[in-house]
């Protein structure tokens, strides 16, 4: 019971900062994940985003992101290291294995907070996959949590969006820690960076919990 009580006192930090997101560039949804998103979180932990940007735009996306929590000094309580494009929603490509039963829960625990034109919906249909065991069903979105698009969010993204995509990737691909780097070598998607997906989840725990 105390997990609970702690993550409802979380989630309102996250509406909170959700609500300020709202306004950043090329952005189409946001959505509570991991240990919040099932209300097992403690006093330390994060509060964990996964966003999914405009087509061609992570990596845009991604920057004034970072950009937005570092100036309202939400960094470290917030993590948003887990960004997908929106022509790219089946993540089933980034199983561990054949079963991946943590990936599963997880696409199947999210919770978004701020949702444009069905964005949550249609990643949910292209990870139908997620969802063979009838156990469970799709989440319902808490709307007393929901955050609504702001027409301003237009103006900002007509201002940023004339510099080149490129020059935000390649300003962030300069700036990365070299061991983010190396585990982007690897083979087993904990960290992938591409213009199509930019997971960062160095602790990732899926092998454990598999062979759990």
């Amino acid at each position: 019971m105390n997990h609970y009580r702690i993550a409802q006192s979380k989630f309102k930090i996250a509406v909170r900062i959700v609500k300020i997101l709202r306004y950043v560039p090329c952005i189409r949804m946001i959505a509570v994940c991991n240990s919040l998103s099932y209300n097992r979180a403690h006093e330390g932990s994060d509060i964990d985003l996964f966003i999914i940007a405009k087509n061609g735009r992570i990596w845009t996306a991604r920057f004034f992101t970072l950009l937005f929590l570092e100036f309202i000094g939400a960094r470290p309580l917030v993590c948003a290291s887990f960004f997908l494009a929106e022509d790219s929603l089946c993540i089933e490509p980034y199983k561990i294995s054949v079963n991946d039963p943590y990936l599963e829960f997880w696409i199947r625990m999210i919770k978004p907070l701020y949702n444009e034109t069905q964005v949550y919906e249609r990643f949910i249909s292209a990870n139908s996959w997620a969802f063979s065991e009838t156990l469970f069903a799709r989440y319902i979105p808490n709307y007393k949590r929901r955050v609504k698009p702001v027409f301003l969010k237009l103006f900002l993204s007509l201002f940023t969006t004339w510099i080149p995509e490129t020059f935000y990737k390649r300003l962030q691909m300069a700036l990365l820690f070299p061991i983010i780097k190396r585990l982007a070598l690897c083979f087993d998607s904990r960290v992938v960076i591409s213009d199509r997906i930019i997971k960062m989840h160095t602790n990732d725990r899926r092998l454990e919990f598999k062979s759990r």
